[in-house]
């Protein structure tokens, strides 16, 4: 028989057929992929419109938030016997004859860290392209007016090193952060900077398959749930 595993199951809502069909008998989805152990949306999939689309003019899509994420509402079984979202039985017998089934809820997450760098990056950006529009308008000035233009760009330069700096700050602040939270999970540090990855990696390899072996094989409680997100 073959093995029985569980995974989340993306809630799905109907849509108006029309708003997706690409007029060649398919029509395209949002394709999700789990990110962080977040359903997000990477792109697109192509499926095949049915008879029953057509006649009902609609079509069953994972519903995305506006900040191009899905939702899990629980867990379905993969392999032999498929489940509709829900763990199996607590108790004992198959069938329906044990206890009540329990449907997975939700987690909540905090919100999702900002882009590392995106504001500064962002300025950093605008200040290039001030200097290729000083740097053209030195091509075309002469006299005074070309003594300002580099003028202007000995102050643009100046501004784009205090820019550089300020990310090299923040980027010391993250990397301590991050040092702080590899030697939290169990890295250590060699006398160059570098961690035992090695070592480091098999042992959150580990950890991660054991909490899957118990969540598989346990009847899928909210603890379990967890222990295995805590993992992921």
């Amino acid at each position: 028989m073959a093995a029985v595993g569980w995974e989340p199951e993306i809630e799905m809502e109907e849509a108006p057929l029309e708003s997706y069909d690409q007029g060649n008998g398919t029509a395209r989805i949002p394709k999700l992929e789990f990110i962080d152990g977040i359903p997000q949306q990477v792109g697109w999939d192509v499926v095949p419109i049915t008879g029953e689309m057509k006649e009902s003019g609609k079509i069953s899509i994972p519903k995305i938030g506006s900040n191009g994420k899905g939702t899990i509402t629980g867990l379905k079984k993969t392999g032999a016997g498929q489940s509709s979202g829900k763990t199996p039985s607590s108790g004992s017998g198959g069938g329906g004859g044990g206890g009540k089934s329990k449907t997975m809820k939700n987690y909540k997450r905090p919100n999702d860290e900002k882009e590392r760098y995106h504001e500064i990056n962002d300025r950093l950006d605008k200040q290039s392209k001030l200097l290729e529009k000083i740097d053209k308008l030195k091509s075309r000035t002469y006299g005074k007016k070309h003594l300002d233009a580099i003028n202007a760009e000995i102050e643009a330069l100046e501004r784009e090193n205090e820019l550089n700096q300020e990310k090299l700050n923040e980027a010391n602040t993250n990397l301590n952060a991050n040092r702080r939270q590899l030697k939290k999970a169990g890295a250590t540090f060699n006398d160059d900077g570098t961690i035992n990855y090695d070592e480091f990696m098999d042992k959150i390899i580990a950890e991660y398959n054991a909490a899957v072996e118990e969540f598989n094989n346990s009847a899928q409680g909210a603890s379990d749930q967890l222990k295995l997100d805590a993992a992921e």
